[in-house]
Formats: structure tokens, sequence, C-alpha cells
């Protein structure tokens, strides 16, 4: 089980915002509202997770990263065991301490709740995994940040994340993700980062 510990969720400063990305991954497809329409498929069913989840774009790190920012990680050969969006997948995100990354802003809609990825941990006492979600609309803004305790090494998932709440009128609003090594120096991996766009529980 992920060990993970939730930071902060708070709203504040009402505020105007626009921003832009494209971008579908998966299996079946599925109506999501404004934002697009999402291909989704069970991508966590053996951990008991029935839920349908959809891929960030450039979450898997097979195509490249267009539309991420970096700040010094590196696509490697190396691969979340299980495989989840494709049994031919290789590549991983490496990520040194310190370094901080961000994908492009995401359009979430109002049944778009949970995110969950894979993540090689470096097993290196103190070692923690920040994630920050930061969510922005006409609405205003909020934050919730989570951090992963890193324990033994090697691939593990995450527990389902939950998105912060500060949607519009019309149930949308965008996300910002960022997410970096704290505490102590050590190298974490990343692989299939993915949203659930259900409400089926």
């Amino acid at each position: 089980m992920t060990n993970w510990k939730r930071i902060i969720s708070v709203a504040a400063i009402s505020l105007g915002a626009t921003a832009a990305t494209t971008g579908l991954a998966g299996g079946s497809a599925a109506a999501a509202g404004s934002c697009g329409t999402r291909s989704t498929f069970q991508a966590f069913s053996q951990w008991g997770d029935k839920n349908e989840y959809f891929l960030l774009p450039g979450g898997s790190f097979e195509s490249g990263t267009s539309g991420w920012s970096l700040g010094g990680s590196s696509v490697v050969t190396d691969q979340a065991p299980w495989k989840v969006n494709g049994s031919s997948h290789k590549k991983a995100l490496s990520v040194p301490a310190y370094t901080t990354v961000m994908p492009a802003n995401i359009c979430i809609n109002s049944n778009e709740e949970w995110m969950r990825f894979f993540y090689k941990d470096p097993g290196v006492r103190g070692a923690q995994l920040l994630v920050k979600i930061e969510a922005w609309s006409s609405a205003g803004r909020a934050i919730q940040e989570i951090k992963i305790d890193s324990g033994s090494s090697g691939w593990k998932v995450s527990n389902q994340i939950p998105m912060p709440n500060k949607r519009d009128s019309r149930g949308e609003q965008w996300i910002t993700l960022t997410i970096t090594p704290v505490s102590t120096a050590a190298t974490w991996r990343l692989d299939d980062i993915m949203i659930d766009p259900w409400v089926s529980r």
C-alpha cells in the first residue's frame, strides 16, 4: 500500500482564467462533458479499483514529452511491470531529487475526481514524493498536496489521489499538476499517470 499524507486542501482567491490542452489515450471511448471525449479502461482493476481511467496526455512517456515541463527529468528505458497501457511499452520518467515535472494544464469535468499513477520507489529513508494539484476556474482556486513516503524499493501503484474542487457554473475547472521528489536526495520514476472520469461509487 502507498504511504501517503494529505497536506493541504484549501480554496482561495476568486479569479478568471482560461487555458488550452489536447490529447486522448486508452481503450474504450466515453463521453466526458465539454472537456472532450475520453478514451477509458479499467487500468487498476487488479488492485480492486473497477473505475474507468483515461491517460493524461503524454502520461505514458512512450511518445515523448510534448507539453511537459521536465525541469531536468528525463525519459528512460524502464516500465512499471504491469504495463496497463500496452504490453510493448518500455519507458518511464526519471525524476531526480528536487526536480519538478509538470504536464500541460488539464481540463477537468465535474465527474472527474481521482488521479492514480505508478511510481518507482527509490527505497531511501526519509525520501518523499510531493504531488501538488492546483485547480482553478472563474470560481476561484483550490490546492491539494499529497506526500508519498519512500518505503521498500521497486515499482508501486499510488492510492487514489482526490482532485481539489473549484469548478465553475458549468462544472469545469483546469488542473495544474506538479510532482517533485523532496526531503532527501533520491531519484523516483513515474509511469502511466491517469485520471478517473466516472462517478460510479
